[in-house]
């Protein structure tokens, strides 16, 4: 028989700042000598009967860090879901933990309900919610709801992020709105841009049969140099010039340079 590691919570002797203060830190003892030693799934199910009974999983901080355990060993997500609306307030990290699980599983849609959700609950997505949100919308092919959360992203002002801005040129490219995605490139300043921007919108044109474009965007990141390829921006330079019938990648900066002066 599995037997629950002692607990003991208890709110310690009158502060002079209050209860308050004992019970607060009563939340984070469970949290930090249970969540952080929790080492074999069989026992989760008894550390969470605790916290709901002992009334510690009102904490968001615990109960997101519950949630966060469940999700990683819950293949179908049902129990994960039913325990996320079990939570009463559910913080971003708890709805991230959500979208995140969704948005690589084989409910896609899943994270758009959520998104939905979330919003109309009142609370406001960070920049960690829109990539998982945009990847959903990638594989949905919902550009109207990429459009939508990219005005989102211009209004709480993370338009410079460049982990948010990547998954709008990505869920662009796979919506088929490949100006969409360069104008969104074009937007983000140079020093913001990492090696996943240009390989995101050399990827796009790809997707598109624009395989000229791909090339003239290869040779301006070589050109930029401030970044260096990586093995997928490699990758996808050869695709292109294997689709255009090009021997080489020097053949393929001729053909580069004449569609850049066109």
């Amino acid at each position: 028989m599995l037997l629950l590691p002692s607990i003991s919570i208890s709110i310690p002797r009158r502060r002079p700042w209050g209860w308050a203060w004992g019970y607060r830190q009563s939340y984070h003892n469970f949290s930090l000598s249970l969540l952080q030693n929790l080492s074999h799934p069989r026992s989760f199910n008894q550390i969470l009967s605790h916290a709901i009974a002992s009334g510690v999983f009102r904490d968001p901080v615990v109960s997101s860090k519950l949630l966060y355990y469940s999700l990683s060993h819950d293949h179908d997500f049902a129990f994960s879901r039913t325990l996320f609306f079990q939570i009463h307030k559910p913080n971003v990290f708890s709805w991230n933990f959500m979208f995140r699980a969704y948005s690589r599983s084989s409910f896609p849609a899943e994270t758009i309900a959520l998104y939905n959700l979330m919003l109309r609950n009142g609370t406001l997505p960070d920049n960690y919610s829109f990539p998982f949100v945009l990847k959903a919308c990638a594989r949905l092919s919902l550009l109207h709801k990429g459009r939508e959360i990219h005005s989102s992203t211009l209004k709480l002002g993370v338009h410079l992020d460049v982990f948010v801005q990547n998954a709008l040129i990505s869920a662009f490219s796979s919506c088929g709105a490949v100006e969409a995605a360069r104008a969104v490139f074009d937007m983000l300043p140079a020093l913001v841009r990492d090696v996943v921007s240009w390989n995101s919108m050399i990827s796009g044109y790809l997707q598109s049969h624009r395989y000229e474009l791909a090339l003239k965007v290869f040779w301006e990141l070589l050109g930029d140099g401030s970044l260096s390829p990586d093995e997928v921006t490699l990758v996808s330079a050869l695709s292109v010039c294997g689709r255009l019938g090009l021997l080489d990648l020097d053949r393929g900066r001729s053909k580069g340079f004449r569609q850049n002066s066109a």
